[in-house]
């Protein structure tokens, strides 16, 4: 399942202890207070995993996206194991900058040899 379609979800489930099929469900801080409300506090967790899971998403997402630009400008090769999206981003990003680098140093170096006729 895609990251999107699982938040979504969760969100959706959060949304669902607070609002619920009837309406807008009573906040209690005491679940077992008899008029059917939620207790805060398993509301205030539920957030908090969802964002944890958030972070840990971002966090993949943004090394895999680093380690595909090293791949691709540093050493040249794809790695195979690794299948994401981001992967390819950065390593094809990675293989742009490898190419723009290689034609100034080419540049740079024709106006030196240029200098030395």
């Amino acid at each position: 399942m895609k990251y999107e379609q699982c938040l979504e979800e969760m969100l959706e489930q959060v949304f669902e202890a607070l609002v619920g099929a009837n309406g807008l469900k009573r906040w209690t801080t005491h679940p077992d207070e008899g008029m059917g409300g939620n207790a805060i506090e398993e509301i205030i967790n539920e957030i908090h995993r969802i964002k944890d899971i958030e972070y840990k998403y971002e966090n993949q997402t943004k090394k895999d996206f680093k380690d595909g630009v090293h791949d691709g400008l540093m050493v040249g090769v794809r790695d195979e194991d690794n299948y994401t999206h981001d992967y390819k981003e950065g390593y094809d990003f990675g293989v742009v900058l490898h190419t723009e680098i290689e034609e100034m140093q080419e540049l740079e170096n024709q106006k030196l040899r240029e200098r030395r006729k």
